[in-house]
């Protein structure tokens, strides 16, 4: 398992190549929850009347997409390509 470094968050990223998926998973949720995305990962964007809360939870999304897209090798890539949220590419992924 390889790293990749993202310059939004400064934490190397563990990359997901097909093997170990266990030991990804796991680093990635503790990315998330460093993050304080992990919950919107699992869980999915809540809806809300608060158009604020609603920009931010579709930004935080976003970002946790990026950072899953950023964490697979090319190869995998393409299974998660027409994902629209980040929590649809994590199950995806398991």
């Amino acid at each position: 398992m390889e790293t990749n470094s993202s310059s939004s968050s400064q934490l190397p990223i563990p990359l997901f190549s097909s093997e170990k998926y266990q030991f990804w998973s796991v680093k990635m949720q503790t990315l998330f929850k460093s993050q304080d995305l992990w919950e919107l990962v699992e869980e999915g964007i809540s809806e809300t009347d608060d158009a604020a809360k609603m920009r931010e939870n579709k930004k935080n999304d976003a970002k946790s997409l990026y950072l899953l897209q950023q964490a697979v090798h090319d190869d995998i890539f393409p299974a998660i390509l027409s994902a629209s949220s980040s929590r649809e590419a994590w199950l995806t992924l398991q």
